[in-house]
């Protein structure tokens, strides 16, 4: 018989203990928000940050527009005004952004503009202005998340083609194994969507389990077994890389690897 319990991989902020945290990823790759009414589940990570930025703009909009005249044109609720018209400019490119840190920014800034425009509010503008806060950081601690799977895709990306390289140029004793099997371990920890089909792969369980006995006795094979996992992995690669390998200089951009012939 199936079971119905749903099963849990992975906290957002990652590291967190599964009983303390109200975001979670389940082993489907969907992301588990835990509000105090109720819980959402959604697809994948970009979804729900654009999700948050919507909640963002929402709330404030309800919160500010109730603030009286005199309140409302103050240089505080302007600033956080252009702040959320920048975030509102953003959310539609959420999907296509190579690159996290620019979104982030903008969050950070709009939690230091709530932060001083508390200082201007009554105790109940506060605490309408309160749940605009917790979403703003549910947002940063989801950006966060995208950020940490940014990096470990860029570095594991680097150490992969160099190990490639050398096993193409015959120089396996250049090779770092506690490198080359640390950065398969921590690319295996990002089991957020959309990345998870690819972070869980056969191609890449494959180099953490057999990659190294099939180096020894086979180079060739261990070549294209790399090189399988390393297209498996170019598609989520956040940036563009240019690297050369021999007297060939490979370029990864947009999801594909261009080869000169």
């Amino acid at each position: 018989m199936k079971s119905n319990i749903e099963k849990f991989v992975q906290t957002i902020p990652y590291g967190r203990p599964l009983s303390r945290a109200k975001i979670k990823v389940n082993d489907k790759g969907e992301i588990i928000i835990y509000g105090k009414e109720k819980v959402s589940h959604v697809q994948d990570i970009n979804s729900v940050i654009r999700q948050q930025l919507f909640h963002i703009l929402i709330n404030y909009e309800g919160t500010v527009l109730s603030l009286p005249d005199s309140i409302r044109h103050k240089g505080e609720i302007i600033h956080l005004k252009e702040v959320t018209e920048e975030i509102n400019s953003l959310i539609g490119r959420i999907y296509y952004f190579r690159n996290t840190k620019v979104i982030k920014a903008k969050i950070n800034q709009f939690e230091q503009e709530l932060k001083d425009v508390k200082n201007i509010l009554t105790e109940k503008q506060k605490k309408d202005i309160t749940i605009v806060a917790k979403v703003a950081y549910r947002a940063d601690k989801l950006l966060e998340e995208r950020e940490r799977c940014e990096k470990i895709i860029t570095t594991t990306l680097l150490n992969w083609i160099l190990v490639f390289s050398f096993l193409d140029n015959g120089k396996i004793e250049q090779i770092k194994w506690n490198d080359f099997f640390d950065s398969v371990k921590k690319f295996r920890t990002i089991h957020a969507n959309p990345y998870r089909i690819r972070t869980q792969s056969r191609e890449v369980r494959f180099l953490q389990y057999d990659f190294y006995s099939l180096v020894k006795n086979d180079i060739d094979k261990a070549k294209k077994k790399l090189w399988q996992a390393i297209e498996k992995l170019v598609p989520i690669y956040p940036s563009r890389l240019e690297i050369k390998i021999n007297d060939k200089t490979i370029t990864i951009q947009d999801g594909k690897i261009l080869i000169p012939r």
